[in-house]
């Protein structure tokens, strides 16, 4: 409940400190929160920078449900009077906009829909094999697995989708894999 008391909270001689520290950085163009949960560092933020401030939208309905009474009531009702510190929010997907709008009283209209994922059009060849390799290498050395189901688009990941993926190349299943579950 500190953290997303803010300034108000335990954390507040850290938040002084992130604030000093980014005072002393370059600005960025814009400022994004990773979830709802850091939601109050927004205003601080937003004072010390001068910049826009965008909140990425994911997975914290899931956590606060796990939280029990009366916290989850509270760290509802935190976030959402700090909402209006948040120039716009991110979510991943359109459902998740409903949902979160929803949940967190946030207008539809301030959440914008940027799905996940890599889009490597206006990569030469050899610059779009090198990356899907590595992106491919670190996956399989974090042990990455990913369940379905997966939605594959292979219109996006240039395969011409009379394909199935078991004929495919090495090259054409990482670059299919990576445009499509990244």
């Amino acid at each position: 409940m500190s953290v997303l008391r803010g300034e108000d909270g335990y954390q507040r001689k850290e938040i002084d400190k992130l604030i000093e520290w980014v005072r002393e950085e370059r600005a960025p163009d814009l400022v994004n929160l990773p979830n709802s949960l850091l939601i109050a560092l927004a205003a601080p933020l937003r004072r010390a920078l001068a910049r826009p401030i965008c909140c990425t939208l994911q997975g914290e309905d899931v956590f606060l449900e796990g939280l029990p009474e009366p916290w989850r009531s509270e760290a509802i009702a935190l976030i959402r009077q700090k909402a209006a510190d948040v120039d716009a929010f991110i979510s991943v997907s359109d459902y998740y906009v409903e949902a979160m709008a929803s949940y967190l009283r946030i207008p539809g209209d301030r959440i914008a829909v940027v799905p996940l994922g890599i889009n490597l059009r206006g990569y030469d060849d050899a610059m779009e094999r090198e990356l899907v390799d590595q992106l491919k290498d670190h996956a399989d050395s974090q042990g990455y697995v990913f369940t379905g189901p997966v939605q594959i688009d292979f219109e996006a990941a240039g395969i011409d989708p009379k394909l199935r993926p078991e004929n495919l190349s090495p090259e054409d299943y990482a670059r299919l894999s990576m445009n499509s579950i990244l």
